[in-house]
């Protein structure tokens, strides 16, 4: 039965990947404040910055999966914008933390008003136990990667 199950997991998030990539990855992944456009690694940068308030370019990192060398790069170019503004750890001289300017801030919740505003009209043709039962589901995957992160 497990075999089956698996099988089945992995059929829906295999046909799944076509949609998203089509309709809700450029919701998420495009943006443009203040006339600069923005990256979609950029756009990532930000939103893990909101959400977890201060992170050291190590986590960043990781927690996106973007080379080091890359990840430099874009961090300049973010601190050029006045998005992100860097702080050097008080008690490790080689270590310091990222978080969002207020700019920054502002960028990310204008980000997610419009990303708000698109998925409405992207997922307006859903009933309302249907758009309820993607959010239970879409809750339960992020609760279980949660945990399953802690855990690592």
């Amino acid at each position: 039965m497990e075999a089956s199950y698996s099988s089945e997991l992995n059929k829906n998030i295999m046909n799944l990947l076509p949609g998203f990539h089509r309709f809700i990855n450029p919701i998420v992944n495009t943006a443009v404040f203040e006339g600069e456009k923005l990256q979609k690694n950029q756009i990532k940068i930000i939103a893990v910055l909101f959400i977890n308030r201060s992170l050291c370019p190590g986590e960043i990192s990781m927690m996106l999966d973007i080379q080091k060398g890359s990840l430099t790069r874009m961090l300049r170019s973010l601190q050029a914008l006045d998005l992100i503004r860097r702080e050097d750890d008080r008690h490790d001289d080689r270590v310091y933390h990222l978080s969002l300017s207020s700019r920054g801030e502002r960028f990310f919740i204008e980000h997610q008003q419009n990303c708000d505003r698109k998925f409405n009209e992207l997922f307006s043709a859903l009933d309302n136990q249907d758009r309820n039962e993607l959010g239970s589901a879409l809750s339960i995957l992020h609760k279980y990667f949660e945990k399953i992160g802690a855990e690592q």
